[in-house]
């Protein structure tokens, strides 16, 4: 997954062929250097076993590293940082020159292993580094026979932090905070991409690592965490802008659902992705202004890759390793200094994913989903503990009491019912009247909020919510605010009389009063042609000034399809679990790119749709009736006793989608278990046709002929 250096597979040349690449002056001013006689009647062979006795002395390599100044020694360690190879021109950019050595040109130092130019002459006349040609270039290395007695000096290992590391955070859980904000919310991003500060202050108390600096930020750009939540999600695809406002994609859901393996996993590889796009292509990280330039932060991931497992490191110590793999891979920051970034990597970024730990005095461990992410654990680890929220009803709202993290509420209701923080404790959410009702005329019906928040409850909700609910409810049907398209009449006997003729009355909806009925706003120009022949011509107020959005809309047969077939999915919510719950917002998005006859039109079309479809599917569906004291074994035995006996029973109903009672007679045909639910498969003498019934939506059953 990682790669130290971005240099191809160098097969390392033994220390004799290296030797044997050099001039036999340079073989004689390699002894030299080390302080060792050389025989000038040698032959270049024998000149090469010589220098390799010396070269393989451990003792007297040992006095030649403690003798070494300190930019040679940094030059060998990033040289073996590099695992002992790094292309030359990289090497020698930051290390010095190797001039050629002529000892036979009289304007050549004769001894310049003595005054050495650079850190990187230095090492050369005391053989220590050796030019190595490649089909891809010319390379510097330390052969395998030194690279045991030149170890890189390891890390400072403490033996224990220096005081308890903080908390990690839990980024699953706030980027699910996140999706849940920005699914209750129209989120409308500033420039297209940033939460604005009441957004940010409102969702940064939601988080159950709370940012500090969301509650004072000016733009998201100067806060830490959150910021990097965004980051997180929309460099993994779940988090995009729809129709001006930013919500989860369809990849969230699935998300949701996926196992904390895969969801770790689903945003680290669009983290990665986006670290290592190339120089030309878009990047978030520079946008979103993380710290430090990509290539580095990829060094610094590849180097804590290859550090032994356990133990703590101090920031300086892994400097040294950085900085030698930083010149390998050309990622050296600008003005050479790696601690400055490296720490604002390990205190940020790294710290908020949950990769590593720090202390106090900022030593660092890695911790166990680092260890697996980057790749030195095979065994991922536990998952944190998903835990049911507290429901109850207050005299006003439903409140939702999460778990106290490190435990976990389930994640897919809890961005399902989209609660927003309220007051000081980011653990309560309320869900209000206003807010249900709002939910009731977007189609959501109260079957669907009570099944969310049994799964959010892990159960049955308490039947106080779901009386509170249905009241609720009541009072929302109860007054309706709905926009008409109205016909007057000055006269009720004219009204009377239009309404008598066939052709008229068929665009009429409501009587509303003795003078003004409700009419078809998409048959308008139709009852107008109707009214004209028999010579009425009434008086037609002027539709009302399309909003600006609807005036620079791209394309109205498009957008009218897309609200029809949005409106279709979310209806489809009242019959199976959806695997992507889009948001609401985007209805009224759309709404406002149609005029009243478009919108009338599609949705007649969404409504007929509806009522096929659950004439179709009656009875099928994954939501539990919200029934209390129902005997269903006792309902169950009685159709299992009717089956043997070829009897019929009349049952009370509990309708899928619209919550309705319906009182039917069905002949049993079998029983069958779908999703964890037992069904009953029967002929319904009311639909005259073979329907499905869930059974713990069956009030009564009742043997009949």
């Amino acid at each position: 997954m990682f790669h130290r250096c971005q240099i191809p597979e160098v097969i390392m040349p033994h220390l004799h062929q290296l030797l044997s690449n050099r001039s036999w002056y340079a073989l004689r001013a390699i002894a030299y250097a080390h302080g060792e006689p050389f025989n000038p009647r040698l032959t270049k062979k024998q000149a090469v076993d010589h220098i390799a006795a010396i070269l393989n002395q451990p003792a007297r390599v040992r006095r030649t590293l403690a003798a070494l100044p300190e930019d040679a020694h940094q030059a060998l360690d990033a040289l073996l940082a590099c695992d002992g190879a790094m292309p030359a021109h990289r090497f020698l950019a930051h290390f010095g020159p190797l001039p050629p050595f002529r000892p036979w040109r009289a304007q050549d130092p004769p001894t310049p292993w003595r005054h050495p130019t650079s850190p990187a002459e230095r090492l050369w006349f005391l053989g220590l580094i050796f030019r190595h040609s490649t089909p891809e270039g010319q390379v510097i290395v330390v052969p395998d026979e030194l690279r045991p007695l030149l170890p890189l000096s390891p890390p400072s290992t403490l033996a224990r932090p220096t005081g308890p590391p903080p908390p990690l955070p839990d980024p699953v859980l706030d980027v699910t905070h996140l999706f849940a904000f920005l699914q209750g919310h129209d989120v409308r991003p500033f420039a297209g991409r940033w939460l604005v500060p009441r957004h940010l202050r409102i969702l940064g108390a939601a988080l159950s690592c709370p940012d500090p600096s969301a509650a004072t930020a000016r733009s998201e750009l100067q806060t830490g965490y959150l910021r990097f939540l965004h980051y997180l999600a929309e460099a993994a695809g779940l988090v995009a802008p729809a129709t001006g406002l930013l919500k989860p994609t369809p990849v969230a859901w699935s998300w949701l659902e996926a196992s904390e393996a895969r969801r770790r996993q689903t945003l680290w590889d669009g983290w990665q992705a986006d670290l290592r796009r190339s120089r030309r292509e878009p990047s978030l990280w520079p946008r979103f202004r993380m710290p430090a330039d990509r290539p580095f932060v990829c060094t610094v991931l590849d180097l804590l890759s290859t550090l032994p497992r356990g133990g703590w490191w101090n920031p300086s110590g892994i400097a040294v390793q950085l900085r030698g793999c930083c010149i390998g891979q050309s990622t050296l920051p600008h003005d050479g200094d790696v601690l400055a970034p490296l720490g604002a990597l390990l205190l940020g970024p790294l710290t908020w994913a949950a990769l590593v730990r720090t202390d106090p005095n900022g030593n660092f461990s890695l911790a166990p989903w680092g260890d697996w992410l980057l790749g030195r654990s095979a065994e991922h680890p536990k998952p944190p503990p998903t835990l049911p929220a507290k429901v109850h009803a207050s005299a006003h709202s439903l409140v939702v009491a999460l778990p106290q993290p490190p435990d976990r509420p389930p994640l897919r209701p809890l961005v399902q019912l989209a609660l927003p923080p309220e007051g000081d404790d980011p653990l309560v959410r309320h869900m209000t009247r206003e807010r249900f009702a709002t939910g009731l005329a977007h189609g959501i019906t109260r079957s669907q909020v009570i099944q969310t928040l049994g799964q959010v409850a892990g159960g049955t909700p308490p039947s106080a919510a779901v009386a509170l609910l249905k009241d609720w409810e009541s009072q929302a049907r109860g007054l309706q605010l709905r926009r008409l398209t109205v016909l007057t009449a000055a006269d009720a006997q004219l009204l009377n009389q239009l309404s008598a003729q066939r052709s008229i009355r068929a665009h009429f909806h409501e009587t509303l009063s003795p003078h003004h009925v409700a009419v078809d706003p998409a048959g308008v120009e139709s009852l107008l042609r109707a009214l004209h022949r028999r010579d009425h011509v009434p008086l037609v107020e002027p539709p009302a000034a399309a909003p600006a959005a609807s005036r620079q809309r791209p394309d109205d047969g498009a957008t009218a399809y897309l609200w029809l077939a949005l409106r279709a999915y979310v209806d489809l919510a009242g019959l199976v679990p959806l695997p992507a719950v889009p948001p609401i917002a985007l209805l009224d998005r759309l709404s406002a790119m149609l005029d009243a006859d478009q919108l009338a039109a599609v949705n007649a079309q969404a409504q007929e749709a509806r009522r096929r479809l659950r004439d179709a599917l009656d009875g099928y569906t994954p939501f539990p009736a919200p029934l209390t004291g129902v005997d269903h074994a006792a309902i169950q035995a009685r159709i299992e006793q009717a089956l043997e006996r070829g009897h019929a029973v009349e049952i009370v109903y509990h309708t899928a989608g619209r919550g309705e009672r319906t009182v039917r007679i069905v002949e049993p045909l079998r029983l069958e278990g779908r999703g964890g639910a037992v069904y009953l498969v029967a002929y319904c003498r009311l639909r005259q046709a073979e329907r499905v019934f869930r059974l713990d939506r069956i009030e009564s059953a009742v043997t009949t002929s």
